[in-house]
């Protein structure tokens, strides 16, 4: 009603046969106009505003770590093809991957993550060593794999007991779609390693580590 009343007043300045020095100026005019539709716009933008919000996707939820003394009771995995979750992460360029199936406990993940790798403990023999050094005929040699899927087809593995599948983050030293490294792999050379776990009911892909109290710190990686 008042925006009609405005107009109606409007209009009659407008058209009044009033004197040279009472009509008001056009400038005068289209501040008074400003003035009564500042209210208006300010409820249109806040009404948009609010829309917008309402629109937006929520932030997505933070996963929280998880922390373990031992893996014994989330190392469940011994799950036919069918129900492997794939692997998150994006392949990287300036990464290595070895996939290994680890005990259940996570005794051997726990040697892994503070000693590294140790050829010694592989039954793989090196076949052409990423540096182009030679070695004995029988030297024993770790493999990893530029293909992330190719690792974690061996991370998942046939074992039919309770294992850990675990993904081994290294530095890319070859372009070779498997990479022979006849030496032990220093932890210095691991950049993350990633494990299958049992949580909550549901197999996860996350980050594992060790705190200062040589707990199992596990963060999972978001779906996708």
């Amino acid at each position: 009603m008042q925006r009609f009343l405005f107009f109606f007043l409007l209009t009659g300045l407008l058209t009044a046969p009033l004197s040279v020095q009472a009509q008001p100026s056009l400038k005068q005019l289209l501040k008074i106009l400003g003035r009564s539709c500042q209210p208006q716009r300010q409820a249109i933008s806040a009404g948009l505003r609010k829309a917008l919000r309402r629109r937006l996707p929520p932030p997505a939820a933070r996963l929280s770590p998880l922390a373990f003394a031992s893996l014994k009771n989330v190392s469940v995995y011994y799950a036919p093809s069918d129900t492997q979750p794939p692997f998150p992460l994006p392949q990287q360029e300036t990464e290595l991957y070895r996939g290994m199936t680890l005990d259940p406990t996570g005794r051997e993940l726990r040697h892994i993550l503070k000693h590294g790798l140790e050829v010694s403990k592989t039954h793989s023999t090196n076949f052409g060593a990423y540096d182009g050094k030679e070695y004995p005929r029988d030297q024993k040699a770790i493999f990893a794999t530029p293909e992330i899927r190719l690792a974690a087809s061996f991370a998942y593995g046939v074992q039919t007991d309770n294992h850990i599948p675990v993904i081994i983050h290294l530095k890319r030293v070859s372009e070779e779609h498997i990479v022979s490294i006849p030496h032990d792999i220093p932890p210095s050379w691991i950049y993350r390693v990633s494990a299958l776990l049992k949580i909550d009911g549901r197999l996860v892909w996350g980050e594992i580590k060790l705190d200062e109290n040589d707990r199992f710190i596990f963060t999972p990686y978001p779906a996708r």
